[in-house]
Parts: structure tokens; sequence; C-alpha cells
């Protein structure tokens, strides 16, 4: 059903299960931080020896411990000091070499290593132990340095960034599980009449807000979690009365590669540069388009042109994938990163945004375009519930756009068909998923997202 006849709620979708959407902006899935304390040694110096087989006292232990800041703050990196070691007593005849002096053990830097860390440094070196002169007593050698200390926890990291900038980039796979927050950079095209410049960075900054708020982590239960996305809208181009158009629909070629476009974007600083350019380059990372539900020829929700990744998160070179987004894009056009492209209605909300955009999340996880994803998240969606459940179909999308109940909660964990389904199905250990976009965790019926119990409605 078309998202300009749907009812779109304003709020996001199930409180605890929203921020998966947070997940697919990016190349690769995770932001988690290491824990894992170093361990570093310092070995003590030799002693010294003696005349008369003296010997030589063992290296203290090494000190400097690193502090650890965990996954936001810089840790601080210490060494472990080499042990220091005493010479052997004089003898008063040719002595025995006075036995090497015990290891002496560094303290290791605690933190995991973490993204920005620098390396511990080195301990010093152990104090040279000569013994005391005898007879041919030889001199002590010299302690060995302590080991480094662990690197500890490196501070917060946040894509883009002065290395990394653009989609599909191979950094993305190299540090997904180190990243801290992303600020995809958004070109904001209004292309709406009636519509100011104003009024839609008014509407792009409020999905921008509703996506920050879906994407921190476990925010149910804690007021002080951070936004994993936050957008940042670069560039405003205001275009009123001017869609682009080729065939009666949105002119995605156009749009993307044309130059004539490109002069009319005219991006700061990169003024000559064509939309698709600007993705290539990390200027963009996103694309949003201001248009009117009544627009016969407007981009459609959200649409993708995505790069496709094997199961080892390794691109398939020349393989993107123009149906990767919510519906294929029509046109053909070369790019050689993933791009994104979203709807703004200056009509609606921003839960008809995140409700739309988070059907070409759906479509990711279909498509296959990052196979870990789709490995993941078919669970979370309740996708896949033919291979789990034994059902005829595979997800709930099954049921009748009519209001009327499709699934029928025996318990809170039991679901069987509802008069309205066109399928038969009984499911007696429900509940290993979340929900999807038009299915809450609770939902009889297509668009069924009112707060309730597993067996009907109830006050709130």
């Amino acid at each position: 059903m078309a998202i300009t006849t749907e009812s779109c709620p304003t709020r996001l979708l199930h409180q605890r299960c929203r921020q998966v959407a947070a997940l697919a902006l990016i190349t690769s899935l995770g932001a988690g931080c290491s824990d894992q304390q170093g361990v570093g040694d310092g070995a003590g110096a030799v002693g010294g020896s003696g005349a008369t087989a003296g010997v030589g006292t063992g290296g203290s232990s090494g000190s400097g411990a690193g502090v650890g800041g965990g996954c936001t703050t810089a840790g601080t990196f210490g060494g472990g000091s080499g042990g220091s070691t005493s010479g052997g007593s004089a003898g008063s005849s040719a002595g025995a070499s006075g036995s090497a002096g015990s290891a002496g053990t560094g303290t290791a830097g605690q933190g995991g290593a973490g993204a920005g860390g620098s390396s511990g440094a080195s301990g010093s070196a152990g104090a040279t132990a000569g013994g005391t002169a005898g007879t041919a007593g030889s001199a002590g050698g010299a302690g060995t340095s302590g080991a480094a200390g662990g690197g500890g926890a490196g501070g917060a990291l946040v894509w883009p960034n002065a290395e990394s900038s653009t989609n599909s980039d191979e950094w993305l796979v190299e540090h997904h599980d180190q990243l801290t927050k992303i600020e995809p950079r958004v070109l904001l095209v209004n292309f709406a009449n009636g519509v100011s410049d104003q009024e839609a960075v008014d509407k792009a900054e409020a999905i921008v807000g509703a996506v920050a708020e879906g994407s921190r982590y476990h925010g149910y239960s804690n007021p002080d979690a951070p936004p994993f996305v936050e957008y940042k809208i670069a560039h405003v181009v205001n275009m009123p009365g001017e869609p682009l158009r080729s065939g009666n629909h949105f002119g995605y070629v156009e749009f993307m590669t044309g130059q004539n476009f490109a002069g009319q974007v005219a991006f700061p600083g990169n003024e000559s540069l064509t939309v698709c350019e600007l993705f290539e380059q990390g200027l963009i990372n996103e694309a949003w388009v201001v248009e009117t539900a009544d627009d016969s020829a407007k981009l459609y929700e959200q649409k993708t042109l995505g790069q496709r990744y094997d199961a080892n998160f390794q691109k398939m070179e020349g393989q993107l994938d123009r149906c990767a987004g919510n519906g294929c894009i029509e046109d053909a056009f070369t790019c050689g990163v993933t791009v994104r492209l979203g709807e703004v209605n200056p009509d609606r909300g921003p839960g008809c945004a995140t409700h739309a955009w988070g059907h070409g999340i759906e479509s990711q996880v279909r498509t296959r375009q990052i196979p870990y994803f789709t490995a993941n998240a078919s669970r979370f969606f309740n996708f896949d519930l033919d291979d789990r459940h034994g059902t005829p179909f595979g997800d709930f999308y099954m049921c009748p756009y009519n209001n009327q109940t499709c699934i029928e909660y025996v318990s809170s964990t039991h679901l069987r068909n509802g008069p309205a389904s066109p399928q038969t199905f009984d499911i007696p250990e429900f509940g290993d998923g979340c929900g999807n976009v038009h299915f809450a965790s609770h939902s009889r019926y297509q668009y069924d997202y009112e707060r309730r119990d597993r067996h009907g409605p109830r006050d709130v």
C-alpha cells in the first residue's frame, strides 16, 4: 500500500526494537567495543657477579598501569618500568658469576584496545647492576627493559571522519565494531511548490531527530543513552516546481549524473560535481527530496542503489543492486558507491519517513545485499517464519489490508490464524522476533500499532 494512503504513526515503531534501523545505515554491522585487558611483563636486570659466588638481587616489579577509558573516553597508556638489580658482593679471589636477577613484572595497561588509542610506552631500562670489584669478578649485565603496557581503551569513533567519508568504504568494514556514532551527510533538495526553504529544512530536521531517537541503544531503559545515528544536513537546494521528469517518473539519471542539474545544486566548493560524484567523494551520504503527495512523478518513499557484499564482508565488484531500497530504481545509472535517496513528504510527520525508510531496510534483508545482515535481521523482523515455524508463508505481510484479525493470540506466545487470514497456521512457541514495519510484536493485522496486550485492547 502506498505511503500516501497510509495512516502513519508519528512515533517510531516498537520502543524496545526500533534501533535495528540504525544498523543498516552503515556497510557492516555492529557498534561494540573491546574490553580485553592487556598484559605486559618487564624482565628484571641480570644480577651482578661476585668473587665468591655472590648472588645478584632480582629486579623489582615494573610499574605504570595504563588507565582505560572505555568506549567513549580516550585511555592513557602505561608501560611497566624495568626492574632494578643489585650487584653481587665482592669476593677475595676469582669467584663465579652472580646468578641472574629474577624477572621484574611490568604492570599491564588496563582497558581493551580501542580505536584511536596510541600504543603503550616502553618500560624504562633496568639499572645496570655491576658487581663489586673482586679479584676477577666481571661487571653485572644491564637489566632488560620492561615490556610496554597494553593499549588503553580508545575514545569515541565517529563516521564520517578525516580518514573515511564515502559509502561502501573498506574502512567501514574494518572499523564497524569500533564505531560509536555515525553522522551521514545529507543533500536536501526541495522540489515542492509552496514549501519554503526553511519549511523544508524543518521537516528534514524532524526526521533527523526521529532517527536519532530511534538509534539510542536501549533508550527505553537508559534515558541517557546517546544516539548512534545523527544525520547532518550538508547542503540545501530550493527548486520549487522544478522536479526532474523522465517518462512521467522521477528522473534518476539527470538527478544523479546530469551536469545541468549539478550546476543547479552547486555544492559549496564543488559547484561542478554531479550528485553521483558528491556521493563518490564522500561529500554526501544520502540525498533527500521534498515532494508533495500528489506529485505523480515523485521519488517514491526510499530508493537505494546498494553495493553487494559476500559472506566475508568483501565487495562483490561491479554489483550494485538498484532494488536494495523500497522498490527498484526505474532508470539505470552508474555510480561507484552505495546511493540512498529518500522522500520527504511536507504534509506528513517524521513517522511516515521512518516508516517508508524502514521498508528500505526490509528490502536490504530480503535481497541479501549484506548476507550477515540478512542472517541476523531476518529473525528480528519476524521473517523466515516458514523455516523457523513451518508456516506456509515467510512473514505476516501475507495478511490482507482490511483491519480484520489475521493473527489470533491464544496466549502471549501462542499464535494461530484469525478469521481474516488467507492461510492456516499455528505457532505454539512464538516470540523469538521483534516485528517489522507493518507488524509490531503484538499486531493482529496490517498497521495494527496501537498498544494492547496479547489478547486485545487495553487502556494505557
